[in-house]
């Protein structure tokens, strides 16, 4: 898709948006294939789901708008790599693209104690709790879902049963899905990170 998007612009003679989108797809490659730990700072996965956006921002103009509200104090804390990006997808392409006026994306997080959530709330076209309900059960032959599939099971298989996704729909509409992780302090953060 982005590719198209790459071609389209290119063909539409919009040089300045072929510099943006490549750009940023380069820094999603750079995250995506880095070698090394599978945990990071959450400013590096701040950085590649900005990425992401900026990409889907230019694909889908005015229908998408986002907003990241996360404390400095908490981007140094640890998460495992690319656990944002699946979740932020599935609220574009099952929340916001249906939605005929489009919608919002913001991402948010708060620590409490030694827990940390991060949110990422759409308010698109939601999803009922019967869709919910079976998120998370492993289908033969489908393909729908394994990104978050995938997260769960990562979360899951590192730090524990008591973490995960956890999917509500709010009264006021969309999907809202709270990521739940342990707080891992990074070398780098010299305890800063205390609420």
């Amino acid at each position: 898709n982005t590719f198209e998007t790459i071609i389209w612009m290119s063909a539409s003679g919009k040089k300045e948006g072929v510099v943006e989108v490549t750009a940023a797809l380069a820094q999603l490659f750079r995250t995506s294939i880095s070698q090394g730990e599978s945990l990071v700072e959450m400013n590096v996965e701040l950085e590649n789901i900005e990425s992401y956006l900026t990409i889907q921002k230019l694909r889908y103009k005015d229908k998408l708008t986002y907003q990241i509200d996360i404390p400095h104090r908490l981007r140094n804390l640890m998460l495992p790599k690319l656990i944002l990006q699946p979740i932020v997808e599935n609220a574009i392409y099952h929340g916001i693209k249906p939605s005929p006026q489009g919608g919002k994306v913001s991402i948010s997080a708060w620590r409490r104690g030694d827990l940390l959530t991060i949110t990422v709330k759409d308010d698109g076209v939601g999803m009922t709790e019967e869709q919910i309900a079976h998120l998370f059960l492993t289908r033969v032959n489908d393909n729908r879902g394994i990104g978050v599939r995938n997260v769960e099971n990562r979360i899951k298989l590192v730090f524990g049963p008591s973490y995960g996704l956890h999917y509500a729909c709010p009264a006021e509409g969309g999907t809202q899905v709270a990521i739940r992780l342990p707080v891992i302090e990074s070398d780098n953060s010299g305890g800063e990170n205390s609420l």
